[in-house]
């Protein structure tokens, strides 16, 4: 019976989709393309009013090769939310298969200029293929966002949480909700 069962936990760490000796996920192949973003890295993410921001991008296959990766990168918001604007974008000429390809761009941030009641707060969001040409296992991971924090000019101080904005300094047409 112990031996059924060695042989059994042998099989089951044998096809495991983690390596449980090196604890890093083993990446399958794909018969088709699988682009995924590991990181957005920015050169701060709490900033000076006016202050540029230094982004660098990893993007990984871990399906067949591609080519004419478009991405966009958004502020302000996910691609589909009110206040969402398109900052950047690009293609990636080439990613081999089981490959990755690395971006980098740059954004100024000004106070003034968030949609997220005059908190100084900005979400950014990455986004590879946003027209959806490029047929892949998942789409869903096709996304990666970052907060950058701006200190509000006039003080100085750091940006306040949502929660503890009064009424009467949100911008118009904008709520704190519940």
């Amino acid at each position: 019976m112990k031996k059924i069962l060695s042989m059994v936990l042998g099989l089951i760490l044998l096809f495991s989709p983690l390596n449980v000796f090196a604890l890093t996920p083993v990446n399958p192949t794909y018969d088709q393309p699988e682009l995924y973003i590991t990181n957005l890295v920015p050169s701060s993410t709490t900033i000076q009013d006016g202050e540029t921001v230094y982004f660098k991008a990893t993007i990984k296959n871990s399906g067949t090769a591609v080519d004419n990766v478009k991405w966009m990168f958004y502020n302000n918001g996910y691609p589909t939310s009110d206040g969402a604007t398109k900052r950047a974008n690009g293609v990636i000429d080439h990613i081999y298969a089981n490959g990755e390809a690395r971006i980098e761009f740059s954004m100024q941030f000004n106070y003034r200029d968030d949609q997220l009641h005059n908190s100084g707060s900005f979400i950014t969001v990455l986004m590879i293929d946003p027209d959806n040409t490029i047929q892949e296992v998942s789409d869903i991971n096709n996304y990666y966002g970052v907060t950058i924090y701006v200190k509000n000019p006039n003080t100085n101080e750091p940006i306040r949480p949502v929660d503890q904005i009064k009424p009467q300094e949100q911008k118009s047409g904008t709520s704190c909700g519940a």
